[in-house]
């Protein structure tokens, strides 16, 4: 069963990426940016917690490979 520090990581991740991936505050500065996005993945991560476990929990069982570690 993973651990509710794997769930938040991953849950954080999923975040991340996506709104890394869709190009929230393009106009930014770099380093403001990186901040704002660490915000909302800490204000977001939550919202991700089911997709996060489900994924971890088919990982266990061998049903996705464990493609979590590139990012």
């Amino acid at each position: 069963m993973p651990t509710d520090d794997e769930v938040k990581a991953l849950a954080m991740q999923m975040v991340r990426e996506i709104i890394t991936r869709t190009g929230w505050y393009p106009d930014a500065p770099r380093s403001y940016r990186a901040q704002i996005i660490e915000a909302d993945v800490e204000a977001n991560w939550t919202l991700f917690l089911k997709d996060a476990y489900e994924h971890l929990r088919k990982r266990e069982k061998n049903i996705v490979p464990d493609d979590t570690d590139q990012a």
